[in-house]
């Protein structure tokens, strides 16, 4: 399962730093941002920007892998565990000709991708396809781009994603491919305070077979102290039983995953599995009780405006006033909390810098492990890029009459015509005793293949051994 989560920030730093502690507590996986505060996210492994800065797309969870990365002006790609994931933003204040630019850049890119896609983000239109009260000309134009691509709006519900001044409206909308639409659940719009006039959305998209689940896997292994010799025994005889032929005569990667696949069943069913710990997210070090109490009470002061602005029809002035008190103290605490945290950590520095504030740079540095972020066919691609295979060589592709040849390095007769009809080759000799045992005679030879592939000769009368050079 993967679980997103989806709104527009405002270039706002309250609203970003709000977003971190957000996703852990909603075990968040990837995040599709509009208008992030960049400077947060710039050099962090698990974030990527587009081009204008504009449009933001993170891979939270380590175990997922990441390929196949696109950016533009106007979106960032990229291939989220065989699922590819747009996130777009698109500027309110551009003419409608910038707008139809934008689309068709996006169905110039969709078009090339071939499996699942998802396509979502901020794109300030409005139409009654994704449950608006309205539809404008940008909206007539996503639902056309939407259709022409096969696409399925997402959204469910009425519940505004903007809620500026007056009702709000539904422009952070979420498309899916046909076939994922499907495997998409739980799309809703949540009233979790985030510093941003663009509320969170939040989904989970199901496991699929081709794509399962991280963690389905019993990767902790099992429990091998009290080892029940009949129960092995039997789980061995049941790996055999369902073989799927005698690995003797198998390539050697269908005989190691064969391999493999016998030891798995047998360990499954003669051993306990080793409990997996829990994947707990730790809050961000500037989080406390008296933050999560302040976004509490903006939470409460929101939604007393909302019911204001419904019954009175009109700005509700009031109650306006008191969320934006609320919201400014929230925004207060944020950066306080923030600046003791920093000054704790540079009194750190001084007192042990091989402590916790090195770890925590180290941690940055490094980043996720590259393996575990790849698709599994970009990583089979670059081993046999970095390790090719090689055919074998036979020693009878080489010398076909034997003439006597004479070499310091082994010691010992060889014999091969093609060896003296190679030309500029540098030549050895030395003295010896030729051997003439049958054994000695298929030594040298080898040794005649192995230098005629690196490039030496080999002349004289027959060598003696051992060797006096």
């Amino acid at each position: 399962m993967m679980r997103f989560l989806q709104t527009n920030l405002n270039h706002c730093r309250a609203a970003q730093d709000l977003l971190c502690q957000s996703m852990v507590e909603k075990k968040t996986d990837v995040a599709i941002i509009s208008e992030p505060y960049a400077r947060s996210i710039l050099g962090n492994t698990r974030w990527s920007l587009d081009r204008s800065g504009r449009a933001a797309l993170g891979v939270i969870n380590d175990t997922f892998t990441v390929s196949a990365f696109e950016q533009e002006d106007v979106y960032i790609a990229a291939k989220v565990n065989g699922v590819t994931v747009y996130s777009c933003y698109a500027s309110p204040n551009s003419p409608i000709a910038n707008f139809r630019a934008l689309l068709d850049k996006l169905e110039q890119s969709v078009r090339l991708k071939d499996g699942h896609i998802i396509i979502a983000g901020d794109f300030n239109a409005r139409s009654a396809a994704w449950m608006d009260t309205t539809t404008d000309a940008r909206g007539e134009e996503l639902s056309h781009l939407v259709d022409t691509l096969r696409l399925d709006v997402v959204n469910t519900g009425s519940d505004p994603t903007f809620v500026g001044r007056g009702a709000g409206s539904v422009v952070d909308v979420t498309f899916a491919s046909e076939t994922l639409a499907r495997r998409v659940t739980e799309w809703r719009v949540l009233e979790d305070e985030n510093a941003s006039d663009h509320r969170y959305i939040e989904f989970q998209l199901g496991s699929s077979l081709h794509h399962p689940d991280h963690g389905e896997s019993n990767d902790q292994g099992w429990i091998v102290k009290d080892i029940d010799p009949d129960l092995l025994s039997t789980g061995l005889m049941l790996a055999e039983w369902t073989a799927i032929g005698d690995t003797t005569n198998m390539e050697p990667e269908a005989a190691a995953t064969e391999l493999e696949r016998g030891i798995t069943l047998a360990c499954e069913f003669a051993f306990k599995a080793k409990p997996q710990a829990p994947q707990k997210r730790r809050p961000v070090p500037w989080w406390n009780d008296e933050i999560a109490s302040a976004r509490s009470e903006c939470v409460r002061c929101r939604r007393v405006l909302t019911r204001a602005r419904r019954r009175v029809r009109g700005e509700a002035a009031e109650e306006h006033a008191e969320f934006k008190e609320v919201r400014k103290k929230l925004n207060n605490l944020i950066r306080r909390s923030k600046e003791k945290c920093w000054a704790d950590l540079t009194k750190l520095v001084e007192d042990d810098p091989w402590g916790k504030p090195y770890k925590i740079v180290m941690r940055k540095l490094q980043g996720p492990p590259a393996l575990n972020r790849l698709e599994p066919n970009t990583l089979a691609g670059v081993i046999d890029r970095l390790f090719p295979q090689h055919l074998l060589m036979t020693n009878e592709s080489h010398a076909t009459e034997e003439v006597p040849v004479q070499c310091s390095t082994l010691g010992a007769s060889v014999r091969g015509t093609s060896v003296e009809q190679d030309t500029g080759i540098r030549s050895r000799e030395c003295t010896g005793t030729a051997e003439s045992t049958e054994e000695s005679r298929v030594k040298n030879r080898m040794w005649v293949s192995d230098n005629k592939s690196r490039g030496v000769q080999c002349t004289g009368e027959p060598a003696t051994h051992p060797i006096s050079c």
